[in-house]
């Protein structure tokens, strides 16, 4: 079973070395930190090089955005299991033995237990806290507990909600929203542990939203999964004829 942990950087000097080092000393010979960097004018790449590893792996972004430079460092990729990661985060060091206990357990999606933190890794609670993750559709088109740095996903699966749509608000509600219309064996693993470091730079910080936006998004969200449903419908009907 390969690995390939996803990065997707952009001016992440202040943790990403931590980060790196809290990967590399998980992975093994034959996995791969790929780091799809979107432009950064910061010390972010020369502090990825100075790891001299040639299992990481840093390659050119599209400068489009968060979702498509994730895409983008996907479509790279040579592992089985993608893992996601955020520049600024930390795993705990039990992170990859649970991820590989679950996957040789069946799962085509595993789910690792996420503790939010400030900038010094003081846990945070309240709004800026992760969501408790829960199964369900329509549970997380009303409220995504699917959270990118937390999932890790098999290559095959993941290849099923590509490309990300252009209207989707975020890859990982995607993902989630994918696998569970595919009825697929999604597995939480409290074992694996990252601290996820909620700061207002990131992009998924929580910020107040108005309500036609928030109605907004999950209309979209919720028609582009029920196309889904619609095409797989459509599949099952042609192939029984």
């Amino acid at each position: 079973m390969r690995l390939s942990v996803l990065i997707a950087s952009y001016n992440g000097e202040n943790y990403i070395k931590e980060q790196i080092s809290s990967i590399i000393s998980q992975i093994n010979f034959e996995d791969e930190i790929i780091v799809s960097d979107d432009g950064s004018t910061d010390s972010t790449i020369e502090i990825i090089r100075n790891f001299k590893d040639s299992r990481i792996k840093i390659i050119q972004g599209p400068r489009k955005g968060l979702i498509k430079n994730f895409e983008n460092a996907i479509n790279n990729s040579n592992g089985d299991v993608i893992i996601f990661s955020d520049q600024d985060d930390i795993w705990g060091s039990e992170r990859i033995n649970s991820l590989i206990k679950a996957f040789n357990n069946n799962a085509d999606l595993v789910i690792s237990k996420s503790i939010a933190v400030d900038s010094n890794l003081n846990p945070l609670k309240g709004i800026l806290a992760d969501p408790t993750f829960q199964r369900g559709l329509i549970r997380n088109l009303y409220k995504n507990t699917y959270i990118g740095a937390t999932m890790a996903i098999k290559k095959s699966e993941l290849m099923k909600a590509l490309p990300f749509p252009n209207s989707i608000i975020m890859h990982d509600q995607w993902i989630g929203l994918n696998m569970e219309l595919l009825n697929k064996n999604i597995q939480y693993e409290p074992s694996g542990i990252l601290y996820h470091r909620r700061l207002e730079s990131n992009v998924t910080y929580n910020k107040k939203q108005s309500l036609f936006k928030k109605i907004n998004d999950r209309l979209v969200m919720g028609l582009l999964i029920l196309r889904v449903m619609i095409k797989s419908l459509t599949k099952v009907d042609n192939s029984s004829e």
